[in-house]
């Protein structure tokens, strides 16, 4: 018999999946795929990690992987082991103007993936419309704008330009985090104009600053490990926290002056 790391399961866009023997002494393992295409994949031999993508939005492709083992000897065993995987696709990143305060609740503030501050409140946010997948590694991403950002703070506050990813509890009422400061008890923020990380009112220097016009952001929450990372351009930096809690964790943003803008990329992306 062979095993499937990982053994099935929901994954986002993109999963790795390996197949190891149960006996000592195989010789290899061959296996076969179904759901992939109108006919599947055919038996053949695994010699690396399987690869599996769904790149369309609000999809999901359901799989079975089949393997078994081949013994020293040539003989093919008979135990055959089968697995269910879920690819879900990509998510649209949109954002929510039912909950931007100040400067991005002006008209015009937000068009599309285009986010700018229109009057200069340092407290100016506004959340995605739907939280990240429960499962799975996710990544997205912002673009400093024209205007770049502020460097220093701009209030006594240090707000600073944000981006990050709040928990919303399902509730009736307006939610408390859009009354606290971004890295309060709800959220867990890179202020990546200042170089510094926030969470539970604490902050600590992290990373670099992104203070350019056309510098990239990411944020990528890895839900099965409960980490949040951060990176600028293509520097990854470390793991940023590591004890991001289960929930509707939704991405979330803070624009601290007049003219400050950000363009996010189109989607919440997967990975490996």
């Amino acid at each position: 018999p062979v095993v499937f790391r990982p053994d099935g399961g929901n994954f986002y866009e993109t999963m790795a999946v390996e197949i190891a023997s149960v006996a000592p002494g195989a010789a290899g393992i061959f296996y076969s795929i179904s759901g992939v295409s109108p006919d599947g994949l055919g038996l053949r031999k695994y010699d690396k990690p399987i690869v599996l993508c769904n790149d369309k939005p609000g999809t999901v492709q359901r799989v079975t992987l089949s393997a078994m083992a081949v013994g020293s000897d040539a003989q093919t065993s008979d135990v055959v082991t089968s697995q269910e995987f879920a690819v879900h696709g990509v998510l649209a990143l949109t954002w929510d103007p039912n909950t931007a305060t100040n400067g991005l609740a002006l008209p015009g503030a937000i068009q599309g993936c285009y986010l700018e501050n229109k009057n200069g409140n340092p407290i100016t946010r506004v959340r995605a419309k739907a939280p990240l997948p429960p499962h799975g590694r996710t990544t997205w991403e912002v673009f400093v704008g024209e205007a770049g950002a502020p460097s220093g703070n701009v209030a006594g506050n240090g707000a600073g330009m944000c981006v990050g990813v709040v928990l919303v509890k399902a509730s009736g009422r307006r939610e408390s985090w859009m009354s606290e400061q971004l890295g309060g008890m709800f959220s867990w923020c890179f202020n990546f104009s200042r170089g510094w990380v926030l969470h539970g009112g604490e902050k600590r220097a992290y990373g670099a600053r992104a203070v350019r016009p056309g510098q990239r952001v990411a944020v990528t929450c890895d839900r099965e490990k409960c980490t949040l990372s951060f990176g600028i351009d293509d520097q990854v930096f470390d793991v940023a926290f590591s004890d991001i809690p289960a929930g509707d964790l939704y991405p979330i943003v803070n624009l601290p002056v007049k003219g400050c803008s950000i363009t996010s990329g189109p989607y919440i992306r997967g990975g490996l």
